[in-house]
């Protein structure tokens, strides 16, 4: 059974669980998967549309757990799958905005799975890296407005985006692995707090890198060079000035 459901219509919400129950008369498992992403530099970037995608990415799981968790509490059982992203653990310029929101369902997750332990609920991190759909190319042409504009101080960053977004592109696996992790951590007697799926060793090694190596890692790839100048504010105040090595 298909059913229709907006994670920010609570209307949607409750006709879809209650035509569930009226076909199946109980919830097992709720997977959060709604989700999408808009790009650009920080300072650039519409406040409203990043208040959407809030809305979306992780109200969406808090109106559906609302939703649900009283059906599973009250059966003694349940399940809940969140789908993240390696963004959650591993941010990158121009795509603040969305890493923030699903850093944010990483916190959800972990609060929930101690919050709902003694009631039966299992509550399980899905942390895909590149994954083949439309997603990454409906990011980048929903955010052409930011990302298009001619007199940017980022046009440097926007294009170098593009080029890094095509090339991992190439290295993106089939939906079908993330199914499975999906179904292997539902059937599962005891699951993982978290699965990693798609995520390439070099992504893995760039979450351990201390800040510094971080910083390198993404000046490198997305070629940003720091300031060469030293502010005012700087010059007048010893203290206020950083130092890299």
């Amino acid at each position: 059974m298909a059913l229709r459901l907006d994670v920010v219509d609570d209307a949607s919400i409750d006709s879809a669980v209650k035509a569930v129950l009226e076909s199946y008369g109980r919830i097992d498992v709720l997977v959060n998967n709604a989700g999408y992403a808009i790009r650009g530099a920080i300072e650039e970037l519409d406040l409203d549309s990043v208040t959407r995608m809030f809305d979306v990415n992780v109200n969406g799981i808090v109106r559906m757990v609302r939703a649900i968790v009283p059906l599973m509490r009250a059966q003694g059982s349940g399940r809940i799958v969140n789908i993240g992203s390696i963004g959650g653990k591993l941010a990158s310029p121009a795509n603040g905005s969305y890493t923030a929101t699903k850093y944010a369902v990483e916190a959800l997750s972990d609060a929930m799975r101690w919050e709902l332990a003694p009631f039966g609920i299992k509550v399980i991190l899905i942390e895909p890296g590149e994954i083949k759909s439309s997603f990454a190319e409906t990011a980048l042409r929903g955010s052409s407005s930011v990302l298009g504009r001619q007199d940017s101080p980022y046009g440097r960053l926007y294009a170098r985006l593009t080029k890094v977004t095509a090339s991992q592109r190439l290295h993106e696996k089939d939906p079908e692995v993330v199914a499975n992790v999906v179904l292997s951590a539902l059937c599962a007697q005891r699951p993982r707090a978290r699965y990693q799926v798609g995520v390439p060793l070099a992504t893995r090694l760039a979450i351990a890198l201390p800040d510094m190596g971080k910083d390198a890692l993404m000046r490198r790839l997305f070629g940003i060079a720091p300031s060469a100048t030293t502010s005012k504010a700087e010059q007048a105040n010893p203290r206020l000035r950083t130092h890299s090595g």
